[in-house]
């Protein structure tokens, strides 16, 4: 027997007064149990893991996004078969975000990543262009430039 269904093991005793006395607390039990149930919602909605960007995979076996929490965001590639899942490109929010992500074929996945530069008279974003892969999870930064390359304008 459970807490929901005490009262109306108690009110199972005769009279009428007693039976709508008995009713009245039976809907209050359940309406306080009801509510106890939305505020452990509430909490597990509060704790899940914020995210962004989903995408399916052309050949539908794998789900991407994006984590955020405050100190880092990461790429996750699911399994959708099994339930497995990867933590791939990680960045810090503060210094880079990732931007976008798709699927290029069912083996790769790209994304691109922004980070604000600090010119002498201006702040631009440098974007990164990332291609992971599914099976390993490894990312792999394309368009790499010589790091004494400027802004031209």
């Amino acid at each position: 027997m459970s807490d929901r269904d005490a009262p109306r093991v108690a009110c199972s005793l005769g009279m009428r007064g007693v039976e709508a006395v008995c009713a009245i607390a039976y809907a209050v039990a359940s309406i306080t149990t009801a509510g106890a149930w939305a505020d452990d919602d509430a909490r597990i909605f509060a704790r899940a893991e914020s995210l962004s960007l989903p995408a399916l995979s052309p050949d539908g076996a794998t789900l991407s996004y994006v984590a955020h929490s405050a100190e880092r965001q990461a790429v996750v590639l699911r399994a959708l078969a099994d339930g497995d899942e990867q933590r791939t490109l990680q960045v810090e929010p503060r210094r880079e975000r990732i931007r976008w992500c798709g699927w290029s074929e069912s083996a790769h996945l790209l994304c691109g990543t922004v980070l604000p530069v600090r010119a002498p008279d201006c702040v631009y974003e440098k974007t990164r262009l990332y291609a992971i892969e599914r099976v390993s999870g490894r990312p792999r930064e394309l368009l790499v430039r010589p790091a004494d390359q400027t802004l031209s304008t």
